[in-house]
């Protein structure tokens, strides 16, 4: 319900994409944010947003003892 919220308090401000930084070994989070239309990254793998400044990249940052992965959703758009 929060997410739901959020996301929708956050679209009504303008923002058009929303990304979390996700454990890669936590499988049932992973499952959530799938479940609510959220694509994942491959562990280490950046992401390009195409922007009205230009494009521009994220990163779920350096892995130390633990590896990451970026969920990524963008209502109306496609992610890939």
């Amino acid at each position: 319900m929060l997410l739901d919220h959020a996301e929708r308090y956050l679209g009504d401000q303008g923002v058009r994409v929303f990304v979390a930084k996700v454990d890669a070994g936590d499988m049932p989070v992973m499952r959530w944010y799938r479940h609510r239309g959220y694509r994942l990254a491959d562990i280490g793998e950046s992401c390009i947003l195409d922007t009205p400044s230009g494009a521009t990249s994220i990163n779920a940052g350096q892995a130390r003892e633990r590896q990451w992965r970026l969920a990524i959703k963008a209502p109306g758009q496609a992610v890939v």
